[in-house]
């Protein structure tokens, strides 16, 4: 994936990818923080986001969000797609 870069030529990816999640509230193992998608419901449409910053636990694939992370995907907009 390429992402574009700051005006302090560094990549957005490295100023996005920064975040400690911890440990996973459900099972304890680590967290680990990858671009996923994700789509929400948005009235009578389906909103597809892109590369979202995601902690991701690595033994049960429990997903958490930073909350700051609302503004750094694409939308794609899809009647249909959930």
């Amino acid at each position: 994936m390429n992402l574009p870069v700051t005006s302090r030529g560094r990549s957005l990816r490295a100023v996005i990818m920064n975040y400690d999640y911890g440990k996973c509230h459900l099972c304890g193992a680590a967290m680990e923080e990858r671009l996923t998608d994700q789509s929400v419901q948005e009235k009578d449409e389906w909103v597809l986001i892109r590369s979202v910053p995601t902690g991701v636990c690595t033994k049960c694939g429990e997903q958490i969000f930073q909350s700051q992370s609302s503004n750094t995907g694409s939308l794609d907009r899809g009647g249909d797609q959930p």
